[in-house]
């Protein structure tokens, strides 16, 4: 579907007030892919082994930021020897079928990992219970209700253009206050917009798509580029020990369609279409 059409489809659907479970039903909203054991034991497994190369948690206390559809991490979390597990998350987003999370446990097993006992678990909260896991629902304000030099290790898979613009600064703060010294961080970071796969997102005056119509209807991403993000990262008190970018070959938008506040970025900065980095506090 063109991107035009797209922005008017979702503008439109999201003013029936229909509730987020009901548009996953539908299959015209979803938020992320961890609902599918294999994707989420391979995205577990890429933030895990950057921070940990042995794979190991044990005695640690772990971070998700944006679990979106599914709190299996925590699963695999406690399957490698996590004390504890954290899911921070703009609203109760996650599927509460616990089918889910015994296939998530099952799969673990067949992978030689010892995940916790679900096969009598019959509610989200037990799965949690038996996980050691908190599920925190008040988006970067839930980071409020957690010590200082609490969590061993942070990380986020295609989140972090999604936290909105004016909380961006507050959520680098908080993430640096909560890790402990020796703490990791691990994040995979999508600049693409999430229309088209492209740039026109930044079409937009920043009036128009900060206005709580394009901010609320499904498809909103910070704009913050590559380069900026990974700095303020780094202003907000951490080391960057890996930062790699993915790019698109040629520009997917021309200059003259960008929004002014965007034409005077260079080319690389604008051919970024994915970062990963890896960081610790400075």
């Amino acid at each position: 579907m063109n991107w035009r059409l797209k922005i008017a489809a979702k503008v439109a659907l999201s003013r029936l007030g229909l509730p987020y479970d009901r548009w996953r039903e539908l299959g015209l909203f979803r938020l992320g892919r961890m609902d599918r054991p294999d994707y989420a034991m391979r995205t577990f497994d890429l933030h895990i082994r950057r921070a940990f190369p042995d794979g190991r948690l044990d005695g640690k206390t772990v971070l998700e930021i944006g679990p979106g559809d599914s709190l299996a991490s925590a699963v695999a979390a406690r399957a490698h020897g996590a004390t504890e597990t954290l899911l921070v998350d703009a609203g109760a987003y996650a599927r509460r079928d616990v089918d889910l999370y015994h296939a998530m446990a099952l799969a673990l097993a067949e992978r030689g990992q010892a995940p916790p006992d679900l096969s009598d678990a019959l509610t989200l909260d037990e799965v949690l219970s038996r996980c050691s896991a908190r599920y925190l629902t008040a988006g970067v304000d839930a980071f409020a209700t957690l010590p200082d030099r609490s969590v061993d290790l942070i990380w986020s898979h295609s989140v972090l253009e999604h936290i909105p613009l004016k909380q961006l600064p507050l959520l680098m703060a908080e993430m640096r206050r909560v890790l402990k010294p020796d703490g990791r961080m691990s994040h995979n970071i999508d600049f693409q917009d999430h229309l088209s796969h492209g740039l026109n997102s930044l079409r937009f005056s920043e009036a128009v798509w900060e206005s709580p119509t394009m901010r609320n209807a499904g498809f909103y991403t910070n704009r913050v580029r590559a380069r900026t993000l990974h700095e303020m990262i780094r202003q907000a008190g951490f080391d960057l020990i890996v930062e790699d970018f993915g790019r698109w070959p040629e520009l997917p938008l021309a200059r003259r369609d960008l929004d002014p506040a965007f034409r005077d970025l260079t080319d690389d900065e604008l051919s970024i279409c994915t970062s990963h980095l890896l960081a610790r506090p400075s």
